[in-house]
């Protein structure tokens, strides 16, 4: 932390890079760390490779969209809640610029460890505790709107403070941000409890197809660009449909097929024993023992559900 400290206080202009198809914690992160940035003094800009998601929208937040035709000019590239150079996606080209002036700040316990400084903690419940830790040496107080940021951030990477990772550091760090008086009800809510009707329609149609194995101990939903386009759904709107199998009493590891043109995404969950970022390393992805993504190219829904359920029952071998 103290290196990390001591290049940001030496740098004026960063940038700060996140995941593609960022999620909540990427997102919040990101923006609360820019926020702090800039209140320290510091001309700061996040850089995405797309536009936030439709359902993501009421974080808020300022981000630039990259262009392949801009120069990309920076005294320090910060990346955040990115375990992988290659999840940059197209901002890849600006880390490679600067790889002798990039932080790593990550809590993926696969990490690479891509930057010339890496700042991991694989026990971190999400990337907005460790944004939370450095905001508070680089400057005394928070901002509303970084505590709700913040919040929201480890919010959603615990469940709502559900899953296991959830540890008595993540709630304190949660009280304390609650005490700058945002609503984090309404966090709460645009986290857990609200969907556009369009996607409701759309995971009533994935419910149907619910795929049980192993003696209910596996559970898979598919997702195909045709059912988005009848229900008129983005992709990017779409990432939480591996809780439709994961939420089914017995299921111990839960995973969701999403078609993307000639890619098919596959979001892994766990509960208790089996290890799903295992099981990502294996096909080129990455994730925590809990949960864990894939991206496979140039194969059909059916063809991988057997690839990735083959493995899964592979991984509860002798389990449970």
């Amino acid at each position: 932390m103290k290196e990390v400290v001591e290049r940001i206080k030496a740098a004026h202009k960063i940038i700060i890079l996140t995941h593609i198809s960022p999620d909540p914690d990427a997102l919040c992160s990101s923006f609360a760390l820019c926020s702090a940035l800039c209140s320290f003094g510091k001309e700061a800009a996040v850089i995405l490779c797309e536009e936030v998601a439709k359902s993501l929208q009421y974080i808020g937040g300022e981000y630039q969209i990259y262009s392949s035709c801009k120069q990309y000019e920076a005294d320090l590239v910060i990346c955040v809640d990115c375990g992988d150079l290659r999840r940059l996606d197209c901002a890849e080209s600006i880390a490679a610029k600067y790889k002798n002036d990039l932080i790593n700040i990550d809590h993926h316990k696969d990490n690479t460890y891509f930057g010339s400084i890496n700042y991991v903690k694989a026990d971190a419940a999400a990337a907005g505790e460790i944004i939370f830790c450095l905001i508070q040496v680089l400057k005394p107080d928070f901002t509303k709107e970084e505590a709700r940021w913040l919040y929201t951030a480890i919010s959603a990477d615990t469940g709502g403070f559900r899953y296991s990772n959830t540890t008595p550091g993540t709630m304190r760090i949660a009280a304390s941000l609650m005490e700058y008086g945002f609503d984090f009800r309404a966090v709460n809510k645009e986290l857990f409890e609200t969907v556009d009707y369009n996607l409701l329609k759309l995971k009533a149609r994935v419910m149907e197809q619910v795929m049980v194995s192993s003696d209910g101990r596996i559970a898979s939903v598919s997702l195909t660009d045709q059912m988005m386009q009848e229900y008129c759904v983005k992709e990017e709107d779409a990432y939480a449909m591996v809780d439709i199998a994961r939420s089914i009493r017995g299921v111990e590891i839960a995973f969701s097929l999403k078609e993307k043109g000639n890619h098919i995404k596959v979001s892994l969950r766990s509960e208790k024993y089996a290890d799903v970022g295992k099981i990502a390393n294996q096909f080129g992805g990455g994730g925590h023992m809990r949960a864990a993504g894939i991206t496979l190219s140039d194969i059909t829904m059916d063809d991988a559900r057997k690839l990735i359920l083959a493995a899964c029952e592979k991984e509860l071998e002798g389990q449970g």
